[in-house]
């Protein structure tokens, strides 16, 4: 059976990493700039994850397709199925979940800015499976991505 790479993709409090702890959390080695704070560690632990065989989750904005395209084909050349999580990144919505963040709170500044450089992500990225997560207050849902 293939191992699994899961990128999260999504604005600054958009539920990424609350959707990783919930649903993800236990079969995925969760990898993310919360924890790790420089891109050589994060791949650095990726490149961990595939030597051991393990599944992985990327927990990072992943704003841009060149932010995703590292993992993607690092992914691919190892022979893991590529799955991409777009969290709904709509700007109130994600203020409102970035007022309850406490100490982890982003300046509403950066969120916007954020926003505003994202690129949505596409299938012709090299993702085998694509999917929108819509969270509104305890409910999550989800659907297939559609280009």
């Amino acid at each position: 059976m293939k191992k699994i790479a899961v990128i999260m993709i999504g604005i600054q409090s958009s539920g990424k990493t609350e959707y990783v702890n919930r649903y993800l959390k236990g079969r995925y080695t969760a990898i993310g700039s919360d924890t790790l704070y420089t891109e050589n560690s994060e791949m650095y632990a990726v490149m961990n994850c595939i030597r051991d065989g393990e599944n992985f989750v990327i927990d990072s904005i992943n704003q841009k397709k060149a932010d995703r395209a590292k993992y993607i084909a690092l992914a691919r050349k190892n022979n893991y199925r590529v799955m991409g999580i777009y969290m709904e990144s709509v700007l109130p919505y994600c203020l409102e979940r970035n007022k309850k963040r406490g100490r982890r709170k982003v300046p509403e500044d950066i969120i916007r800015g954020t926003l505003k450089g994202f690129e949505i992500p596409h299938y012709s990225e090299g993702f085998d499976d694509l999917y929108l997560m819509k969270i509104r207050g305890n409910c999550t849902y989800s659907s297939e991505w559609k280009n």
